[in-house]
């Protein structure tokens, strides 16, 4: 699981665990057989029965399980009933965030329970054992997020689920999981970071599998679907849809691979992490590859991209530190952001003849006007920007820790958001011009996903990066190239004029 998708589901669970305070741990922690309402709403009560917070559904006549009295709690067996108004009514749902960073150690659920909620359990490092019953219908988004020590889950009797939510096993110790039959989604990131896992089987009735489900799962040798299953199919540790025109996950594969034809997509996320790949060659067939579909693939030393490719994602190769060139092909159209990211051995990008929407020059991919550098290898040393070149687009050289010195050119206009990020060896830049424009702010939303992202132009950079630009009587003034370089660098470079 990559650390930008991690840090969402973080930033969710701690502001959404607000939905259930905490109430002050009684002196004997929930140890005796009592009943008691702790508060009563319109809408229902909230009772302690033997240490165990259940909020009642006065419509339904049903349970929820919503915390424990004590934080200290390590043992939780939830009843398939408790007694409310002289009636008997059923514990169906652990509702979202109820135990979340707690201290349990083992769970057993109630055989009423249908639904386990968002992060019900997230963070509760001390977990090892989990027990689902046989009615159980939905295991809820992030519901075991980064339990670490989670490594057996009894999931075998629990035939009724029909849906595992997003990042709900993630960071897990799982060695091994078999998807019940009835099971219809694995969703995005459902068992990502879970590194122990070995074997993952996919039952009959499963349909699709969300983006990133099985990244940094770099254990992951067995990947297989049922016999019974009439719409996912797996060759070479790759799953496929069953007609072959969608790559799902990669997360098995290893070696050197070549896909078949007749793959039109590659989803996102479907290589993340994998090290075990050392070089693939795609189909002529293939027209998409989704964004993080190579993401920090480090041990992948070669790739040859399909001729009819029209589509290459959001950092598609970031991070694969071994590829040393790469092609673009002829019929691609799109290429959205800088693909290449951390690529430190990428010496060369070429651009196939032909192509009517980028070109390369002096192996930087450029737009096919060559005003724009959209993307440049990991080359060292000194670069100093050929005449048509205009604008710097975001990220461009980002990650490039062995660039040292860039100068810019008398006709050049702006640098994107983050161009220059983590270019740790870089010692001087040079601005013949002050009409430069720079982003006016260190943050930016991502046009791809709305999200508002960290991406000052020379972030990361080594404190002491020289920066030279032309003398001004009011420089230093709001909006001037001097100003926003300060914004950009955090104050720190030496700023110097000529």
């Amino acid at each position: 699981m990559s650390g930008k998708r991690l840090l969402m589901f973080i930033a969710g669970l701690m502001c959404l665990c607000l939905i259930f305070p905490m109430i002050p741990a009684s002196a004997d922690e929930g140890t005796e057989n009592d009943t008691r309402v702790i508060l009563s709403e319109e809408d229902g009560d909230v009772l302690v029965i033997d240490g165990i917070k259940f909020i009642i559904d006065r419509e339904s006549l049903t349970a929820s399980v919503c915390g424990a009295e004590s934080e200290k709690l390590t043992k939780l067996t939830v009843p398939g009933e408790i007694p409310y108004k002289d009636k008997k009514i059923p514990v169906t749902e652990i509702a979202d965030y109820a135990f979340e960073d707690s201290a349990l150690k083992t769970v057993k659920l109630g055989e009423n329970i249908t639904r386990i909620g968002e992060g019900a359990f997230a963070f509760s490092s001390s977990l090892k054992k989990a027990a689902f019953p046989s009615g159980c219908k939905e295991i809820g988004d992030a519901a075991f997020f980064m339990c670490g020590s989670l490594e057996d889950v009894d999931i075998g009797s629990a035939t009724g689920i029909t849906y595992i939510g997003e990042g709900a096993f993630a960071g897990t110790a799982l060695t091994d999981f078999l998807t019940p039959d009835k099971t219809e989604e694995l969703g995005a990131s459902a068992f990502a970071g879970c590194v122990k896992l070995k074997e993952f089987t996919i039952g009959k009735k499963c349909s699709w599998i969300g983006d990133g489900a099985f990244s940094g799962c770099s254990a992951l040798d067995s990947l297989s679907v049922s016999g019974k299953n009439k719409y996912l199919s797996v060759k070479d540790g790759c799953l496929y849809s069953a007609d072959g025109t969608i790559l799902l996950s990669a997360a098995a594969a290893s070696g050197e691979l070549t896909l078949p034809e007749g793959l039109t997509a590659i989803q996102p996320y479907a290589f993340e992490d994998n090290v075990n790949v050392s070089s693939v060659i795609l189909p002529k067939s293939l027209k998409e590859l989704g964004e993080y579909s190579f993401y920090n693939c480090t041990g992948l030393k070669k790739i040859k991209l399909g001729d009819n490719l029209t589509f290459i994602g959001d950092n598609a190769f970031s991070g694969c530190t071994g590829i040393k060139t790469i092609t673009i092909p002829k019929a691609t159209e799109t290429i959205r952001g800088n693909p290449f990211k951390y690529c430190k051995k990428l010496s060369k990008i070429k651009v196939a003849s032909g192509n009517k929407n980028y070109k390369a020059v002096k192996g930087m991919l450029t737009s096919y006007n060559k005003k724009t550098i959209i993307a440049a290898p990991a080359k060292g040393g000194s670069y100093t920007l050929y005449s048509k070149c205009r604008s710097i687009a975001d990220f461009a050289f980002c990650g490039n820790v062995n660039i040292e010195k860039i100068e810019i050119n008398p006709e050049f206009k702006s640098i994107g958001a983050a161009a220059f990020y983590d270019c740790k060896g870089l010692k001087y830049v040079y601005f013949p011009d002050s009409n430069v424009s720079l982003p006016d702010s260190e943050y930016i939303e991502d046009i791809y996903t709305d999200e508002i992202q960290y991406c000052p132009v020379f972030g990361g950079t080594n404190s002491g990066l020289e920066i030279n630009i032309p003398f001004e009587a009011e420089s230093g003034g709001k909006g001037s190239l001097e100003y926003l370089i300060n914004i950009h660098t955090g104050g720190k470079a030496v700023i110097t004029t000529r």
